[in-house]
């Protein structure tokens, strides 16, 4: 009986120049190209929303790789060392990315930004994790920041190995063993990513893709922003909310988001691709909902994104035994919010254009 192979690839901070053939391969891939992905947020640094940074990283690979799906979640009941470590849970077969002080109970190599963890068996991806260095101060920019890392490029590159690319070694790629201003896929990795999951034609791109990224949580309630991105090769023409699969209204479009457009730049108008739209969750009563815009473009083409909500609503004697703490400048944490008999943390995050807070999360203790 064959041994599941095990793989431990680390990348390194540095910006040394690279040779100026191609992509290398590990020998494994998933069987059917979908990964779920959870982020184990208790010992994420405060300040960012790295769930929403992994899911961008996330896409730069499956929404240009034909065959590829890495779904992006957060949840607190896993680390990527249960099962590595003396103590730790068994392995549950799940894929979990965090931040840590070490690598399963051994240190960090020099220099170390993070770490993929790989279990495979006859050419098959069982599990992979991924353990950001947490002594490193993490960021979220573009370019070069001088004693601070780009948390977006380092997961770009961990998400590689998890899906199955090596270190390249010849090109500038984001796959290159160590930190650069590359700060996406570049063709060569891309190219990889396709030799495993869309076979030697390259793939085509979908006329319209789009994603809800707020509400964030599965438990809404009061006012909160209806907010993410679409984009459209012909052109996004409009925008509208369905909620129950009932029309509501249109959804205003046009917000700057470069983010999308580093990621999406074959797509017309990319940096303008941001809608937001504020609604009251909280008057569609207690109880689950489906929310779902449909993005049409200017060819006719039409696409419709859902999301799953479970509406509370808060009773204003709720409110009792509360306790809060500050996570960063703009973010604030209330724990002990009851409904219904149990107990909730809210995450209140200030929204300076409207002045006010907004509620971020919703989450059960």
């Amino acid at each position: 009986m064959r041994r599941p192979a095990f793989w431990l690839i680390t990348w390194l901070l540095s910006l040394q120049a690279l040779p100026a053939v191609a992509y290398q391969l590990l020998d494994a891939k998933w069987q059917d190209g979908k990964v779920q992905l959870l982020l184990n947020t208790n010992a994420a640094p405060s300040g960012h929303n790295w769930l929403n940074a992994l899911d961008m990283a996330a896409a730069s690979w499956d929404s240009r790789v034909e065959g590829l799906n890495i779904d992006v979640a957060a949840s607190s009941a896993h680390h990527p060392c249960d099962g590595y470590r003396k103590g730790s849970p068994a392995r549950a077969r799940v894929n979990t990315v965090a931040f840590s002080d070490h690598v399963c109970s051994a240190e960090f190599g020099r220099n170390t930004l993070a770490a993929t963890l790989i279990i495979a068996k006859e050419g098959r991806i069982r599990e992979a994790d991924i353990v950001f260095n947490r002594r490193y101060r993490w960021d979220l920019y573009s370019g070069y920041r001088y004693g601070r890392v780009d948390f977006y490029r380092v997961a770009v590159h961990e998400l590689g190995h998890l899906i199955g690319l090596d270190h390249e070694h010849k090109l500038s790629a984001i796959m290159a063993p160590t930190i650069s201003r590359i700060d996406r896929p570049t063709r060569d990795d891309l190219a990889g990513a396709r030799a495993i999951y869309s076979g030697p034609k390259q793939s085509t791109l979908p006329s319209i893709v789009a994603k809800i990224e707020q509400p964030t949580t599965s438990m809404s309630s009061g006012v909160s922003k209806l907010r993410g991105w679409a984009v459209a090769k012909a052109g996004v023409a409009k925008l509208s909310l369905y909620i129950n699969q009932k029309f509501i209204r249109k959804i205003p479009y046009g917000g700057w988001r470069q983010d999308i457009a580093k990621i999406y730049p074959d797509y017309q108008n990319s940096r303008r691709s941001g809608f937001s739209l504020a609604y009251n969750w909280g008057k569609l009563g207690p109880g689950p909902q489906e929310v779902a815009v449909l993005v049409e473009d200017r060819q006719g083409n039409k696409k419709m994104v859902r999301k799953q909500l479970h509406v509370a609503a808060l009773r204003e004697s709720a409110p009792v035994g509360l306790t809060s703490r500050v996570l960063g400048p703009n973010l604030i944490q209330v724990d002990g919010v009851r409904v219904a008999s149990q107990v909730y943390r809210v995450l209140l995050r200030w929204q300076a254009k409207q002045r006010r807070w907004g509620m971020e999360r919703f989450e059960r203790l």
